[in-house]
């Protein structure tokens, strides 16, 4: 490669990368890369993805779930899908940062990278279509589509990621060894969200089919073809038994919903981003969409995969699970779409018969990136659910109580969020914040609360039979086991929240706390400004008086 042909086109995107990353990353992460908490996480999924990395980077394997994850169960095996996780495990290790600081960077970093990514594919086609591209990508930070980084949803993004990766992989299928890499590529795909696989796969699949019926797939292809198979079985039997005989049939077993359902079309509330959201860009997208359908035959697989991700993303109309499928995808819009984004304002700009030069193209994307920056880009500040002294009230519990430990959490403003608590790696339990305030209203301390087990539910906490044959514990168990009335005397530590948007909340919580510290077998073993906890030596003995106790709290 000639570097004075090409040194325009990498500075503009060495310079459109770290846009990228200062709009995704920068006001969330303070601009640091290092911090003493977990900054920038804005929901329960965030949390629980730092507990999943943690785990694996201190157990050195994913084979058995975290004690906090397995709702304190020691045989409940692990199931999600953990790419992310072991990625963010490896570099915390490498780096010597914080797993909840690498799985942050790494999620931002993959999702621009994805832009590049695209971008060599369609260099291969044209140069202009290419770089006119880009800007589209600035979307993936501003508005809903945003939303999805901010939520955690860290499995599908990076599942995102490595789809597009294998599409690459499969644009190249002709070069020899091209099928490991797609192999690898479907595999990391699966194993980091499987429905991103098998969206990607079918694309593929499709693909092959057309061109079988047009006799236009070479030998050397379909044995490329057959290598990726080989090697995504190779790479993914593990997790795919998980996958198929756990997973899977617990899944089928709970859940009824239909593959469609055209009566119930899928628009999520907040996660749900529209088509006109891109604004006057979806005009030029609307333009691309056209052009493919004039020139598909002329067109290489970045552009079908771009169409028919246009496509995919509005089966969310057709409802059931397809649909919902299909609304998560509009997520990663702003990647996806982006051939169709260049190819369309090329040959918009072709209609002025302007002789076009590369450069022209790289100035009128820079500035189409400036425009939507300025228009639509709000920064993020870099905040989380929990801070810095609730944090090291957690760090506390981790590092300081026994494994066998049974921990318990009163009322807090964001403890509702459980992927929070996952990262005590103990087994815990919390107070149902219903029936805390309407005991609070009784002016009385009870000795029993409503209480909630934490877990990781969505499969319901699956174990191993035998190679083929799995069990799941919330199926198998009364439900009294992950939802009743708790005896708070019973448990080794317990953790309260001094302070809270609703001070007589905090108020009763330190009543509690007072009256249980009165008894000479329970001290207090950490306190900062925000979080008290204390430890219970003898836990069933009666701290609480069976009736409870009357108490006068100031309104």
């Amino acid at each position: 490669m000639d570097i004075k042909k090409v040194s325009v086109e990498l500075i503009f995107l060495i310079a459109i990368f770290g846009t990228l990353l200062w709009m995704g990353l920068g006001g969330l992460s303070d601009y640091k890369l290092e911090h003493g908490f977990p900054t920038g996480y804005l929901a329960s999924d965030n949390y629980a993805h730092v507990s999943w990395a943690e785990h694996i980077k201190n157990e050195g394997n994913y084979r058995k779930s975290g004690l906090s994850t397995a709702g304190g169960f020691p045989d409940v095996i692990g199931h999600y899908p953990m790419m992310h996780s072991h990625l963010s495990a490896i570099f915390s290790m490498l780096s010597g940062l914080e797993t909840y600081d690498t799985m942050l960077f790494l999620t931002f970093f993959f999702s621009c990278f994805s832009t590049l990514i695209v971008y060599f594919m369609l260099r291969r086609y044209d140069r202009n279509i290419a770089i006119l591209s880009v800007p589209l990508a600035t979307f993936l930070f501003v508005y809903n589509f945003y939303f999805i980084l901010l939520w955690g949803q860290y499995a599908m993004l990076f599942g995102n990621f490595f789809a597009i990766l294998s599409i690459w992989a499969f644009s190249r299928i002709e070069l020899k060894h091209s099928g490991i890499l797609l192999g690898l590529g479907l595999s990391a795909a699966f194993q980091s969200h499987p429905p991103e696989m098998i969206i990607c796969s079918a694309f593929i699949v499709f693909i092959m089919v057309i061109r079988l019926i047009l006799k236009n797939v070479s030998k050397k292809e379909m044995i490329e073809l057959a290598k990726a198979a080989a090697v995504f079985l190779l790479a993914t039997l593990y997790y795919l038994m998980i996958f198929v005989f756990a997973i899977t049939r617990i899944s089928i077993s709970r859940d009824k919903n239909p593959l469609l359902d055209l009566t119930q079309p899928h628009m999520e509330y907040l996660r749900t981003t529209l088509f006109s959201h891109f604004h006057i860009a979806s005009f030029v997208i609307v333009a691309g969409a056209l052009a493919f359908l004039l020139l598909a035959k002329k067109l290489k697989t970045v552009f079908q995969y771009s169409a028919y991700a246009l496509l995919f993303g509005f089966c969310n109309y057709l409802g059931g699970k397809l649909g919902s499928r299909s609304l998560a995808q509009r997520s990663y819009w702003p990647i996806t779409l982006a051939p169709l984004f260049g190819l369309g304002l090329f040959q918009v700009i072709k209609l002025t018969k302007i002789k076009w030069k590369k450069t022209y193209s790289v100035f009128l994307s820079a500035i189409i990136v400036i425009g939507i920056v300025n228009a639509y880009y709000q920064k993020m500040s870099p905040h989380g659910l929990v801070e810095q002294n609730q944090w090291n009230g957690i760090k506390w519990l981790n590092e300081n109580t026994p494994l066998d430990s049974e921990i318990y959490f009163f009322y807090g403003d964001t403890y509702n969020q459980g992927g929070i608590m996952y990262n005590v790696f103990r087994k815990v339990t919390f107070a149902d914040s219903s029936d805390f305030v309407n005991k609070l209203s009784n002016k009385i301390i009870s000795r029993h609360y409503l209480s909630y087990l934490v877990a990781e539910i969505s499969y319901k906490l699956p174990y191993r039979k035998s190679t083929f044959d799995y069990g799941a514990h919330m199926l198998e168990m009364d439900k009294s086991v992950f939802e009743s009335e708790k005896d708070i005397c019973s448990f080794d530590y317990l953790l309260f929240d001094k302070v809270s948007i609703q001070p007589v909340l905090a108020q009763y919580n330190m009543a509690i706390r007072n009256a249980m510290l009165s008894n000479n077998w329970i001290e207090e073993v950490y306190s900062n400004d925000v979080v008290s906890i204390i430890h219970n030596k003898k836990p069933g003995e009666e701290c609480i008086p069976m009736e409870g106790i009357k108490l006068e709290v100031k309104e």
